[in-house]
């Protein structure tokens, strides 16, 4: 048996197989549009992976009404594409472009409407704390949306001519500023005050915070010119050639520049920035990048020889000496370097499929894997360092021992992420769904999984009915047919299957079990399941969906809640709550409907009266997941965090909360006892937990 931690970080080596491949299929988009559908799913599946999308040329591409919330962008070119509708909702943007951009209906926050924008923004920037988001287009306007209150800040500076771009410090108290007219600026966001302003002969040509925000480093006309935001002054003027990279340690405490042949170092204390004008070290060989260890000791270099041949080196900082280094030739070029968790050990991924794992204390080799893979090899270390994992072709991982110098077990990966679990209404047993079509049933008496159907497709969705006895599936389809998989889970057989134009975002079963809504990304669908057939067409789009315990009434949301009175004859709105949740319950009574929010609390609404009754707070961030138990009064909420909040539904007290230590909560039930809650994760863990009695 393969151990947990071992198993999770495995699970999140496999999304680097797909990654190329569904970043082609986006950027096939730019030519025809036949594949908008198909690029709009992988860039969905890259960002359910927590891919980071770094260094890609994304011009041209149609991928509309495509969710990306929560996505992190560095260095991504966006021009011309059409992002019609995209939900960019608490995504990061770092260094990317989105010149004559078509955003129309572009969602960046449940409150900023970027509408106002007389041009397309060159650069979107989202604060760190989140409660700014910074623009600049070729209207030659920078704005600053004030997110929580809804509000533009006065525009800062005058420009005649584009913003090249403009970037947020990391402590959100700073702006800079980079144009050709004016060089760089920075300004202090709450006064709107000027406080220094860099304009060369030959203009800037880059500017970098340190990761702490206490400094900025600015290169152009053959200087770098280092500023203390903190004392607010200028404290360093370095001569350099105009070309040179800059890169800041992880720690904030140190500034290299180099180009070519010459690596020069700047140390940065808490006091003062020590003079330092001296050449740091020489090589023989172009450096390409530079990583620091995480405590800032080493520094791994890579780079070109003379020859043409890749080369990695080891500097030892205190010593300011190379430890040692390697001539790649043989072996293939460098791709990647990761150093060990706790130990002085650093592997090296090269293009031939070799890894090489390297002692840094001895000085040494330690060992040369050489796997069949192809092309560049993938290789990680395990959480506790013991372990290398590297993938072989057809889905195989091995695991390396470091301590046995051998691999100590292949393993051909079948997990996928599970979209769905729950509990039977017997309480006997446990349903999951995961992403490849496989419905698989836990007894937990025998503690063996039964499949129920395993059709090996991709699924977009999956959702339990209210009394455990079917399950609807939203297959990923093709480009104009989609289906809605009805099972049922006593007699393993498919109930009814659903047609509808567009792929299902979201499906929610009535508490009867007779009538199910589906959404979509245009509009949502009321089918009546007895008859297997669509009754009523909603008019929004279908993000969460709710419904009463009697029937009577059900609730969506696309930017607002709606709330709806159903009988068969007729469909009426009751009121509108302005609110966009991340997770919907009515309550037991029918009388007030909770709602989870972004910020991760739980508001109680009278929504008959359109009024809020109460604020349950427990979260941090995205209360995506709610379940209540009526017979024990008790409503859990979890979201992006690893924790789970428990409420007593009538006082409104937290009972308590605990840590689940997954590292992202997919799916949450609870007994009708409340006895027991069960979590599932993207990376197939299923957890079981006895709630103790207060």
């Amino acid at each position: 048996m393969v151990d947990k931690d071992i198993a999770h970080f495995i699970s999140l080596l496999l999304t680097d197989n797909l990654n190329n491949i569904l970043c082609d299929i986006i950027k096939l988009s730019s030519l025809t549009d036949s594949i908008n559908l198909a690029a709009s799913n992988a860039i969905c599946i890259l960002n359910r992976a927590n891919f980071i999308f770094k260094n890609l040329d994304f011009s041209k591409i149609k991928i509309p009404h495509t969710d990306l919330s929560g996505s992190i962008f560095i260095k991504t070119n966006f021009e011309g594409s059409n992002l019609k509708g995209v939900n960019f909702s608490e995504s990061k943007f770092y260094f990317c472009k989105f010149n004559h951009c078509d955003l129309t209906n572009a969602i960046f926050s449940s409150s900023a409407d970027l509408y106002k924008q007389k041009s397309s923004p060159n650069n979107i920037n989202i604060s760190k704390d989140e409660k700014f988001l910074l623009t600049c287009s070729n209207d030659r306007r920078i704005r600053i949306w004030a997110l929580r209150k809804n509000v533009i800040l006065p525009e800062i500076g005058n420009y005649k001519h584009n913003v090249d771009w403009a970037e947020l410090s990391p402590c959100g108290n700073y702006i800079a500023i980079l144009s050709k007219e004016k060089g760089l600026e920075l300004w202090d966001i709450k006064s709107k005050k000027l406080i220094f302003r860099w304009n060369y002969v030959h203009g800037v040509r880059y500017f970098m915070f340190s990761p702490y925000g206490r400094y900025i480093a600015c290169n152009g006309n053959n200087f770098i010119q280092v500023y203390d935001l903190k004392d607010q002054s200028k404290c360093k003027r370095i001569k350099c050639i105009s070309d040179c990279n800059i890169a800041f340690s992880q720690s904030g405490k140190i500034l290299l520049y180099w180009s070519g042949q010459r690596v020069h170092e700047t140390a940065l204390s808490e006091e003062k920035i020590v003079e330092n004008e001296k050449l740091s070290f020489r090589t023989d060989w172009s450096v390409q990048a530079i990583a620091f260890s995480p405590n800032d000791k080493y520094l791994a270099l890579n780079g070109c020889s003379k020859r043409n041949n890749s080369i990695i080196s080891l500097l030892n900082f205190q010593t300011k000496e190379f430890n040692f280094w390697l001539d790649c030739k043989e072996i293939g070029w460098v791709h990647s370097l990761s150093w060990s968790p706790g130990k002085n050990l650093l592997v090296s991924a090269h293009s031939k499929g070799t890894i090489c794992l390297w002692d840094i204390n001895n000085q040494k080799e330690l060992a040369l894997i050489r796997s069949i893979w192809r092309g560049p090899a993938k290789c990680k270390f395990s959480p506790s360092g013991k372990y290398i994992a590297f993938a072989e072709e057809k889905r195989i991982i091995k695991l390396w021992s470091i301590e046995k110098q051998k691999v100590q077990k292949s393993i051909e990966m079948d997990e996928y992420k599970i979209l769905a679990i729950s509990f039977s209404s017997c309480e006997k047993f446990i349903y999951q769904v995961t992403e490849n079509y496989r419905i698989d049933r836990f007894d937990l008496k025998n503690q063996k999984w039964d499949n129920i159907s395993n059709k090996c497709e991709a699924v977009r969705y999956a959702s339990f009915s209210e009394c455990r006895k079917f399950i609807a599936v939203g297959p990923e389809g093709t480009l104009r047919s989609h289906t809605i998989d009805i099972w049922d889970l006593d007699t393993k057989i498919l109930y009814a299957k659903l047609a509808s134009r567009s792929p299902a975002s979201q499906l929610k079963f009535s508490f009867c079990g007779k009538f199910l809504i589906s959404g979509h990304s245009d509009f949502g669908i009321l089918w009546d399941l007895e008859i297997k057939e669509a009754i009523h067409k909603l008019k929004s789009r279908t993000y969460n969906v709710a419904w009463s315990p009697n029937g009577e009434y059900f609730a969506t949301s696309d930017w607002n809640i709606s709330i709806l009175k159903f009988d068969q004859q007729d469909i009426r709105a009751v009121s509108l709550l302005n609110q966009w949740p991340r997770s919907l319950r009515f309550s037991e009574c029918n009388k007030f409907l909770y709602s989870g929010d972004k910020d991760g609390s739980v508001i109680i609404w009278d929504f008959l009266k359109n009024q809020k009754i109460k604020i349950l707070e427990g979260l941090y961030e995205n209360a995506n997941h709610m379940v209540a138990c009526p017979n024990a009064g008790l409503l859990a909420v979890g979201g992006e965090e690893k924790i789970i909040v428990i409420w007593n539904i009538e006082t409104g007290e937290k009972i308590m909360q605990f840590n689940t230590n997954l590292s992202q909560l997919n799916g949450l039930s609870i007994t009708r006892s409340g006895k027991y809650i069960i979590t599932g994760s993207i990376h197939k863990y299923v957890n079981c937990w006895k709630l103790k009695q207060a």
